[in-house]
């Protein structure tokens, strides 16, 4: 039996979170300094790079809906953990401290996956790396390979970063709101439960 994990509070969140991804930058800047290319190739001027990523984010965002809704226990495993642990900080948060978070998020993982990793290791290794850096549980790990096999092959089928970055921040971004909503749903559903029988009420 599994034991359940401490709810993580904003302030270690951000603390973790912020650093974490930040150093991702720095990480895929020195490999690709070790393998002899520049990121900044990966980076012509955002504009429609970055458009483009915000459309890109609609089919994974219909995944995200269809995830959902199947009744299936692995799955339910990653929503109860998401809600559980990580759901009560993203909740105490700021709309932008989650905007940068998922920013980062976007920003510092396709930089290091997608810009560093991938044009050495190929698609298939990177999106594997990419899914044990997540491997939460089994099953987000999955999930978390296929998003990383979408955001690789927009990154080769486009020619820039900036349409994965996008559409890694903002699905990030929206997916940190759902999960928000959850928490909120389950603290009113706990707190309108009525008392068990016998048991007194609180003052």
């Amino acid at each position: 039996m599994s034991v359940p994990q401490p709810a993580i509070d904003r302030d270690r969140f951000l603390r973790l979170a912020i650093p974490f991804e930040a150093g991702l930058v720095l990480l895929a800047v020195l490999w690709a300094w070790f393998w002899g290319y520049s990121l900044a190739d990966m980076l012509p001027k955002p504009g429609s790079g970055v458009l483009w990523g915000i459309v890109a984010t609609v089919p994974p965002l219909i995944g995200l809906v269809i995830v959902r809704a199947i009744p299936w226990k692995p799955l339910r495993r990653v929503g109860k953990f998401l809600t559980g642990v990580l759901g009560p900080a993203l909740a105490q948060c700021t709309l932008f401290e989650l905007a940068i978070v998922a920013l980062l998020a976007g920003l510092g993982e396709e930089l290091l996956f997608r810009g560093a990793l991938q044009p050495v290791l190929g698609l298939p290794l990177a999106s594997v790396l990419f899914a044990l850096a997540h491997s939460i549980t089994p099953t987000y790990a999955l999930l978390t390979g296929l998003m990383g096999l979408y955001l690789g092959w927009l990154a080769e089928a486009s020619g820039t970063l900036w349409v994965p970055i996008a559409t890694h921040a903002l699905y990030d971004f929206i997916a940190f709101l759902v999960v928000i909503r959850d928490v909120r749903r389950t603290t009113a559903d706990a707190l309108s439960e009525p008392f068990p029988p016998g048991a007194p009420p609180t003052a």
